[in-house]
C-alpha cells in the first residue's frame, strides 16, 4: 500500500499548518509582499515532491532522509500526515544549531545531523564536519534532495551518500530550478545566471553556510549525474511553481517579480547492487598539443596503463601531428579540433558538440590553451567532471607578455569552475594558487611516473657509439625539444672548456624544434660544431640513455620532467638546473647534481665532476634508480589521478564493480 497526497489533502495540511521560529521569514522581509513562511513560500515544490515520495514509500519500517534539512519544513510535514506519522525521520546537512537540533527532536522526534554534502568546494573544511551522512549502508527508503544541488560546488557527493544509504529499490527525489544551456553560458561570462537571485542583499560572506547558487541544471545533465552514480531514471519533469508569485523585485536582489518559475523534479530509483554491469565511463583527453613533450608523454602513459574495465579513454588533440598518429596506431580513439586563435567561440562549440556526441563522463585538459576551451565546452555539453591538468607554470610559458596576461585572465575565471585541478609539481602548484588563491581546496600535486620495467631492462651501451662512429671517449646526452625554454644554448656555450680536457667528448641532441639551425650556428660560432650531433626525435631512447656516461638538462623551466626519471630509472647520473619541479626529483649530491639556471660554469663544473669521477657517478646513478623505483612509478601515477577523479565525482568508487572494490582494498 502506498499514499497518495492529493493537492487538496496537501492545502488542508498547509492550512493547519504552525510554522516554527526557524521557518518563519518575520515580517519585514522586503522580499515577500505577504507575510511568508518556509513551507508556504515552497508549497509547489514540497506537494510534488511529497507526492511522488510518498507513492514509492511502503508503508512498513519506513526510513526518511532529508539531504539538507533546515529550516525543517519537509520533515515537520512529514510527520503530519498520517501515512508517515511512525517513520524514523533524518535530515543532514549544514546551517544546523544545537537549538535547532534539540527543536526537532522534541518537536516531531526528528534526528538532526551535521554533515558537509560538499567537500569539493572546501568551504568548511577547517570545521571538522564529518563527510559521511552517519546511518548505515541500505538502511534508507525515501532521500529527498530538494533545492540543494545548486548550492553546491559538485553534487556527486550528495549523491553517492543517497546511494549508499538507499535500500534496493529505494527512491531519492530531487528538485532543482530548471535551466538551459545558456544559463550555464551566463555563468561562464559573468559569473551568475539568470537564477542566482534570490541571494541575500550584498552576500560575500564566505564563513556562512548558507550558500550562493553555485551551478545551476539542465535536466539531461541531472539524468546523466544520477544514472553514473548507480540509480535508474524512474521520472524526469518539469514543474511550474507559482509559489514565487509571492516575491516582489527590489533594487539589490533583481528577485522575482509576478513571475513563474519552472523548476526540474528528478527521481531516480537504487539499483539492485550489481544487477547491471556497470558501463566504462568514457574519459576524455584534451592535449595541448600534437608534439611530444612531457604532457604527451603523460598521456601515452595513461592510454597504455588505464583500467579499460572503469575507462574508456579518447584523445582530443588540437591539430594533426607525431602524437596523433602514434595514437592512432595504438587504436586509441583520436580526434582532432582546431583550438586557434586564442579566442574562436566556433572550437568552443565544435568541442562541445563532440563531447556531448561521445557521452563524456569525464573531460582532462592539458596545457592553458586546452585547459580554456575544455573548460567552457565541458560547461556547454553538460560533461560532469572537468579536471584541469598543469603540467608547467603559466609564468614560463613561451609566449609574449600580452598573451600570458590573457592566458591568466582567462584561467583566473575559469578554473574555479572546474572540479579539480592536476600539477605535476608542488612548485607549479605553488605558482597556480599565487596566481588564483580561490581554487586551492581543489588543487593537488600528482607527480609524474614512469613505467620502470622498461627501463629496468637496460639498452645496448654500444649500440648508438657504433652506429654514430663514437669512440671511447664520454658521451653527454641532451634530450628534449630544441626550444629556447630546454636552455640548449647554454649547454653549448659549456662544451669549450670540457673538450679541452676530452677532446673526444660527444654531445648527442635528442629532439626536435624551432631553435634547431640557431643552436647549430652557435655551436659553429662556439668552434664546438664537431662534439655536437643533432639526431632529431627519436622513438626508442633507451640506448641513448645507455650509451650516455652523463644526462644533462639544462632548462629555464620545468614541470616534473620526464627525461629526469628515465634517466635515473636507467641509472644515469644526471646533471640539472634546479627549477619548478627538478629538485623534487633529485637530492643534490645525493642522486645527481643541480645547478642554477642560466649559468655555463656552474653547468661545465657539475660536468666535469662527474666524468672525473665515474665511481661518484655510478653511485648518483643507482641512487637515482632506487629513488624513482620507489617514489615515481606509472602505477602511483595513475591511481593518485583515478583518486582524483573519485574525489571530484564519487560515483566513480561507488560505482566500481564489487570485484574492482575488493581489489582496492
Amino acid at each position: 500500500m502506498t499514499y497518495d497526497l492529493t493537492r487538496h489533502r496537501f492545502l488542508n495540511l498547509l492550512a493547519s499548518y504552525q510554522p516554527s521560529t526557524y521557518e518563519s521569514f518575520g515580517q519585514q522581509d522586503e522580499r515577500f509582499s505577504v507575510p511568508m513562511h518556509h513551507a508556504m513560500k515552497c508549497r509547489d515544490r514540497l506537494h510534488v515532491a511529497l507526492r511522488i515520495g510518498l507513492r514509492t514509500l511502503p508503508s512498513d519500517r519506513q526510513t526518511i532522509v532529508d539531504l539538507g534539512p533546515f529550516p525543517g519544513s519537509l520533515l515537520r510535514l512529514l510527520r503530519r500526515i498520517d501515512y508517515t506519522k511512525s517513520a524514523q525521520l533524518y535530515g543532514a546537512g549544514l546551517m544546523i544549531s544545537q537549538d535547532f537540533v534539540n527543536f526537532m527532536q522534541h518537536d516531531i522526534q526528528a534526528n538532526i545531523l551535521t554533515v558537509d554534502l560538499d567537500p569539493v568546494g572546501g568551504h568548511f573544511q577547517t570545521k571538522g564536519y564529518s563527510k559521511e551522512v552517519p546511518l548505515p549502508d541500505h538502511s534508507t527508503q525515501l532521500v529527498f534532495a530538494l533545492e540543494i544541488i545548486e548550492h553546491l560546488t559538485s553534487p556527486f557527493h550528495l549523491l553517492a551518500e543517497a546511494y549508499r544509504i538507499l535500500r534496493s529499490g529505494g527512491h531519492i527525489i530531487l528538485t532543482t530550478p530548471n535551466v538551459t544551456r545558456i544559463g550555464n553560458v551566463f555563468k561562464l561570462l559573468i559569473g551568475r545566471s539568470p537564477n542566482d537571485r534570490l541571494a541575500p542583499p550584498g552576500y560575500k560572506n564566505p564563513d556562512d553556510e548558507w550558500r550562493p547558487h553555485a551551478r545551476e541544471y539542465a535536466m539531461h545533465e541531472l539524468a546523466d549525474m544520477l544514472r553514473q552514480t548507480g540509480f535508474d531514471i524512474a521520472e524526469s519533469r518539469y514543474f511550474l511553481g507559482e509559489d514565487t508569485q509571492d516575491c516582489r523585485q527590489t533594487a539589490s536582489q533583481h528577485s522575482i517579480n509576478g513571475e513563474c518559475i519552472y523548476a526540474v523534479l528528478i527521481y531516480g530509483k537504487s539499483l539492485d547492487r550489481w544487477e547491471k554491469t556497470m558501463k566504462p565511463v568514457v574519459l576524455a583527453e584534451l592535449a595541448g598539443s600534437a608534439g611530444y613533450g612531457g604532457g604527451e608523454r603523460y598521456l601515452e602513459l595513461l592510454f597504455e596503463h588505464v583500467d579499460r574495465d572503469r575507462f574508456r579513454p579518447m584523445l582530443i588533440c588540437p591539430e594533426p601531428g607525431p602524437f596523433v598518429d602514434k595514437m592512432i596506431a595504438r587504436h586509441i580513439p583520436t580526434h582532432i579540433v582546431h583550438l586557434r586563435p586564442l579566442f574562436n567561440p566556433l572550437a568552443v562549440v565544435t568541442l562541445a558538440n563532440l563531447l556531448k556526441r561521445n557521452e563524456v563522463t569525464i573531460l582532462q585538459t592539458h596545457g592553458a590553451r586546452a585547459n580554456v576551451y575544455g573548460c567552457l565546452a565541458a560547461r556547454l555539453a553538460g560533461v560532469p567532471c572537468v579536471v584541469a591538468t598543469i603540467h608547467n607554470s603559466i609564468r614560463d610559458y613561451e609566449v609574449g607578455l600580452i598573451k600570458r596576461y590573457l592566458y591568466l585572465a582567462i584561467l583566473r575565471v575559469l578554473f574555479p569552475l572546474t572540479d579539480r585541478l592536476i600539477c605535476v609539481s608542488d612548485a607549479i602548484k605553488r605558482d597556480v594558487l599565487a596566481d588564483c588563491p580561490g581554487v586551492a581546496t581543489r588543487t593537488t600535486t600528482v607527480r609524474n611516473g614512469i613505467d620502470q620495467r622498461r627501463f629496468s631492462r637496460s639498452g645496448d651501451p654500444h649500440k648508438i657509439r657504433k652506429e654514430w662512429s663514437v669512440g671511447n671517449g664520454p658521451v653527454l646526452l641532451i634530450v628534449g625539444r630544441l626550444t629556447e625554454q630546454k636552455g640548449h644554448r647554454f649547454f653549448i656555450k659549456a662544451l669549450p672548456g670540457l673538450l679541452a680536457e676530452w677532446p673526444s667528448l660527444v654531445c648527442f641532441f635528442v629532439g626536435e624544434g624551432e631553435c634547431r639551425d640557431a643552436l647549430r650556428s652557435l655551436a659553429g660560432a662556439m668552434n664546438v660544431e664537431h662534439a655536437c650531433r643533432f639526431v632529431g626525435a627519436q622513438n626508442n631512447v633507451d640506448d641513448w640513455y645507455a650509451a650516455a656516461d652523463v644526462v644533462v638538462l639544462p632548462s629555464l623551466s620545468e614541470g616534473l620532467p620526464f627525461v629526469v626519471l628515465e634517466a635515473m630509472a636507467m641509472a644515469r647520473p644526471v646533471v640539472a638546473s634546479s627549477v619548478n619541479g627538478v629538485p623534487e626529483i633529485i637530492q643534490d649530491g645525493l642522486n645527481g647534481l643541480l645547478i642554477p639556471p642560466r649559468n655555463p660554469q656552474a653547468l661545465e663544473e657539475a660536468i666535469r665532476s662527474l666524468l672525473r669521477d665515474p665511481v661518484q657517478a655510478a653511485r648518483m646513478g643507482k641512487a637515482g634508480q632506487q629513488h624513482v623505483a620507489t617514489a615515481f612509478t606509472v602505477g602511483k601515477m595513475l591511481d593518485d589521478t583515478v583518486r582524483v577523479f573519485e574525489e571530484a565525482m564519487p560515483a566513480l568508487s561507488v560505482g566500481a564493480s564489487p570485484k574492482v572494490q575488493e581489489e582496492a582494498a
